[in-house]
């Protein structure tokens, strides 16, 4: 079966299982202290489309690895804490970006906004609530994981906390000044360790049969490799893709050194002094006219060929690994 099948037929089962958890959560919120309200019925509803349609990595990560389906509770806590976590993150990074679309829609702070009549910051306060529930929700599902598994949960938490605040601290430098090996252990915290090397680990602590640490070593280097190659991608298509339900320039707007800052600055010297200069008032219109002339795709074909030989280097021992890796590499083509 294709991986694109797999990824399609974990998440036809996960969604139904999340929206539901996501529900009851919301009702237990509520049955706390009922007040007579219609910002929660109308709140929570959006909630529903925004936390619909993700791409479900993580979840498909741990099932992946683990060899099991959401029928084991110990993967079904698993996914549910990483796809919760990921909703309370993607709530709070769309406030500390500022952003008004995700997938198309509203982002949470910005529909609630509708809502204000003397509080000016009433759309960003409540967000910040929805997701800390959904934070403590994804921690209640780790809870429950067996010991070793939940550490690691943990700890991957911590590490995108850490890969966030380095990103934060980088959009108050000069655009473009931040070192390439700063940016790199960004996106290792906030990207690779928690999208394809803690869900994959997660999932290998969950398989009948245990892995030992020379698996470990090769599985941990290879989705980190895959994880700052699917940044990467992440980097080009802000600057190219309008089908992204974001929108386009984001990085450029927030004054954030990205790959494909770096990359122009080494490779179009010209155009990126331009870029600086005037990235404050150029408009959409101006950015897609400046990207029309810079190649992003032959950079990124070569480093996914860099990986293909990195997997392809790896000892025979681990065959199994090296396939798997080849088709999760295989959905960043």
């Amino acid at each position: 079966m294709e991986i694109v099948d797999e990824i399609k037929n974990l998440t036809q089962e996960f969604d139904p299982l999340f929206k539901k958890e996501i529900i009851e959560t919301l009702e237990k919120q509520r049955s706390f202290y009922k007040i007579a309200d219609n910002i929660g019925d109308e709140l929570e509803n959006v909630i529903l489309d925004y936390s619909s349609g993700g791409k479900r990595i993580r979840p498909f990560m741990v099932s992946y690895f683990a060899d099991k389906d959401l029928s084991d509770k110990q993967v079904f806590n698993a996914c549910m804490a990483f796809e919760f976590f990921h909703l309370s993150a993607l709530i709070h990074d769309d406030i500390i970006d500022n952003a008004d679309l995700r997938r198309n829609s509203l982002t949470i702070h910005s529909y609630a906004m509708k809502f204000s009549k003397l509080s000016k910051t009433i759309g960003r306060d409540l967000a910040i609530l929805y997701g800390d529930l959904f934070l403590t929700k994804c921690f209640e599902f780790a809870s429950n994981l067996e010991a070793g598994t939940k550490e690691r949960f943990f700890e991957m938490a911590k590490r995108t906390i850490q890969g966030q605040y380095i990103d934060t601290i980088g959009s108050n430098e000069e655009y473009g000044t931040i070192a390439e090996e700063y940016i790199k252990g960004r996106h290792e915290l906030k990207t690779a360790w928690y999208t394809f090397v803690s869900p994959a680990e997660i999932g290998i602590s969950l398989k009948e049969r245990k892995e030992n640490a020379d698996y470990l070593k090769v599985l941990n280097n290879l989705m980190m490799q895959i994880g700052l190659l699917y940044q990467i991608r992440d980097d080009i298509k802000d600057c190219t893709d309008e089908k992204t339900g974001k929108d386009l320039f984001k990085d450029i707007r927030e004054n954030q050194t990205t790959w494909v800052t770096l990359y122009i600055k080494k490779n179009y010297p010209d155009k990126f002094e331009f870029l600086l200069k005037n990235k404050d008032t150029l408009t959409a219109e101006d950015l897609k006219d400046f990207f029309k002339d810079i190649d992003l795709e032959s950079p990124y074909m070569a480093e996914i060929e860099k990986i293909k030989k990195l997997i392809a280097s790896q000892d025979n021992d681990f065959e199994e690994l090296k396939e798997k890796s080849f088709k999760i590499l295989s959905l960043l083509e």
